[in-house]
């Protein structure tokens, strides 16, 4: 099915995001093999302010919503469309962080942004195709709870390698 497809897609892109935002961070002379230049550059965005948010790395919010948008396909869940509505307005809030609040924008996340527009598109065409189905209690517990359960686990035991300087004053050095 297109739709898990796309969703296992996302959270691979992510689990790569997340290893590069893990260089940035932890590896201060790594260079990002998605760095082309200093318009393009996954160092600068990963580096910014706006890569953790609720003390966890975006790479593993998206991770987990990918999870969930995979899962949500998976079960034909009515909770797929809103979800992929939901993914694709964060991810245009994200680029427009990168291009008009960091100034670079990052190949993969670029990706991550493509993945959930097309997730919506496909979503959106296959409502037509899929019987109404009403929202349900089991159907959202079955989605949300594991993922309240990972991301609670992932922000108790992920250990914060990003915090090793202080985002309110410049860098402390060039790279990582």
């Amino acid at each position: 099915k297109l739709q898990v497809a796309l969703a296992l897609a996302g959270a691979l892109a992510c689990v790569l995001l997340e290893l590069v935002h893990y260089r940035a961070h932890a590896l201060a002379a790594a260079s990002s093999f998605c760095s082309i230049g200093q318009s393009f550059d996954c160092t600068s965005v990963t580096l910014s302010r706006y890569s953790v948010w609720l003390g966890l790395p975006l790479p593993l919010w998206g991770l987990v919503g990918f999870l969930v948008l995979g899962a949500a396909a998976w079960r034909r869940s009515p909770w797929l469309l809103p979800l992929t509505a939901l993914a694709t307005l964060a991810s245009l809030a994200l680029l427009l962080v990168e291009l008009f609040v960091v100034g670079s924008v990052c190949l993969l996340c670029e990706l991550v942004h493509v993945l959930c527009v097309a997730l919506l598109l496909v979503a959106w065409r296959g409502r037509k195709r899929e019987p109404a189905r009403p929202f349900s209690v089991s159907d959202a517990s079955y989605l949300f709870a594991p993922a309240s359960g990972v991301l609670l686990a992932l922000r108790l035991f992920v250990p914060q390698y990003w915090g090793a300087f202080d985002w309110r004053d410049s860098l402390p050095f060039a790279q990582g």
